[in-house]
């Protein structure tokens, strides 16, 4: 697999281009994708001359996947990153950030540069994102959605919580709250029918995440979809 990545790499190196020719809906119809009922969620022409494509996607059971594939669908190299050799970087590929906008939990910032933040309560590495914030309020937006890793035993309960707030001040100030230690969540009471639909803001900003190819946290996209290195944010 190694020898096939590098085989790869070698030739991308001498035809790069930034272009997208093919639409996400013209490969999901190729018969690789829908064999395992995959949602592209992104893609970009990584190979001009050899018409290899970089493609994210999630497959029929909910598992995010990035693959390089020619135009028929005929090959497919699993990989984890594509090197640009004239950049000396990586190559990304933007997503559909449409569907996030309005169904954030809530805003932190009144600034002019607009971010997608997945986080999770209980995450230490959000912790220290959300520790910078104040720093660069009146420069940022930050639209939050919850996205509790399953491994996370206490980050429902912290978001059900924070999100039992009345305003987006309010709840960003929970959310630093549990951060610092603050255990009031443990004796938080709801009714049934507040419980429930506390349960279902997380469950809906999940999914949202869970289609991006979200995968941890803290997950930052800014409003082309670009994925956001989130230490650049508040240094």
């Amino acid at each position: 697999m190694k020898l096939l990545k590098m085989s790869l790499l070698l030739l991308l190196s001498s035809a790069v281009v930034y272009a997208t020719n093919l639409s996400n809906k013209e490969l999901s119809q190729l018969k690789a994708f829908t064999d395992i009922k995959a949602t592209i969620t992104g893609n970009q022409l990584i190979g001009k001359n050899l018409d290899l494509y970089l493609v994210k996607g999630i497959d029929g059971t909910g598992r995010p996947f990035s693959i390089v594939t020619d135009k028929d669908g005929k090959y497919l190299v699993l990989t984890d990153n594509v090197f640009d050799t004239a950049k000396k970087a990586p190559i990304t590929i933007p997503v559909d950030v449409t569907p996030l906008k309005g169904k954030q939990l809530f805003t932190y910032g009144t600034g002019k540069d607009e971010y997608f933040v997945f986080t999770d309560p209980e995450c230490p590495y959000c912790h220290k994102f959300e520790a910078g914030w104040p720093k660069v309020k009146d420069k940022v937006k930050f639209h939050v959605f919850f996205f509790n890793l399953d491994f996370h035993k206490n980050a429902n309960a912290m978001s059900r919580w924070i999100l039992s707030a009345k305003t987006d001040e309010e709840k960003a100030k929970r959310l630093n709250a549990v951060g610092n230690g603050d255990k009031s969540y443990e004796n938080a009471k709801y009714s049934k029918e507040e419980e429930a639909k506390l349960n279902a803001l997380m469950e809906n900003t999940k999914e949202l995440g869970k289609k991006l190819g979200v995968q941890g946290t803290p997950a930052v996209y800014d409003t082309k979809g670009n994925v956001v290195n989130w230490p650049e944010i508040i240094k």
